[in-house]
């Protein structure tokens, strides 16, 4: 009942709030609708995605002695959030959101680089019944071929590789650490791994080196900031991506660097190969 008390003897008049699309979710959610009748302040948002389809199905608990209005807060689908907290005075349908600097703005303006896509041939994607992802000798081969091309590209040879599962991040770690010495560009890279866990991660051994290749589950695709970053190898097998986790973690390689050796951005995926197309 008292959780927003310690800041209630100085009610906040304007709230900005980055990455708004957090305010869709439940306590975010509860908590700025508290704000807005409460403490009447101004809700301001910034995010390049803000908003998320469909609906919350998780109810909230409302707490009768705070004065919520309650038709407010059972609002189930994300329009109807999003339009409640941010809505401009003036026009219910308008909203206070900063959310039109997209990466093609920041690429046209120099703030970050060029993203570049390059394929590796896989024979099959993962299918969406619980299978362990597997890689044939074509595959794996594929995979070390582009990645060696590529990184004969960069000036700095740094590259995460997103391996979806825990068992994956392992198998090619191995796989990396035997075949790499047949590939010019890879044969000198240390290799790191990362994933939940106490001692399960090289992370900050490798967060500031210039080389190296660090395989992962699924961490640090959002909100991560890894210097030197110049490539990432996407090893999920996934069909179909989805657009705005994409945007966010094809943006981790295209960080300018301090010494402004990177030109581009390399993103490796694989694509099924259909009678050579």
């Amino acid at each position: 009942t008292f959780k927003y008390q310690n800041i209630a003897f100085n009610e906040p008049k304007l709230i900005v709030l980055d990455e708004c699309h957090s305010g869709l979710a439940n306590r975010t959610y509860e908590f700025l609708t508290h704000a807005k009748n409460n403490w009447k302040s101004k809700i301001h948002g910034f995010s390049a995605t803000p908003y998320r389809a469909g609906k919350n199905w998780t109810k909230l608990k409302l707490v009768p002695e705070l004065e919520y209005i309650n038709d407010e807060l059972n609002h189930d689908t994300n329009v109807d959030r999003i339009t409640n907290i941010f809505h401009k005075t003036s026009n219910s349908k308008s909203l206070n959101i900063l959310y039109s600097y997209n990466l093609k703005d920041a690429i046209e303006n120099g703030y970050i680089l060029e993203p570049v896509f390059n394929w590796f041939q896989i024979d099959k994607y993962k299918k969406k019944e619980k299978n362990s992802i597997q890689f044939t000798d074509t595959e794996i081969v594929s995979v070390l071929g582009v990645l060696d091309d590529i990184l004969g590209k960069c000036y700095y040879k740094k590259t995460i590789v997103w391996c979806r599962e825990k068992n994956i991040v392992d198998k090619w770690h191995q796989l990396f650490e035997k075949y790499k010495y047949s590939y010019g560009n890879l044969q000198n890279l240390d290799v790191y791994k990362s994933y939940s866990g106490p001692g399960k991660s090289d992370y900050d051994d490798y967060y500031n080196k210039l080389n190296g290749i660090m395989f992962c589950a699924c961490q640090y695709r959002e909100g991560s900031d890894i210097p030197y970053l110049s490539c990432e190898l996407l090893l999920d097998k996934t069909f179909n991506r989805n657009d705005l986790v994409s945007i966010q973690y094809f943006g981790r390689v295209l960080r300018l660097d301090p010494n402004n050796k990177k030109d581009k951005g390399y993103i490796i995926d694989g694509c099924l190969f259909d009678d050579d197309k």
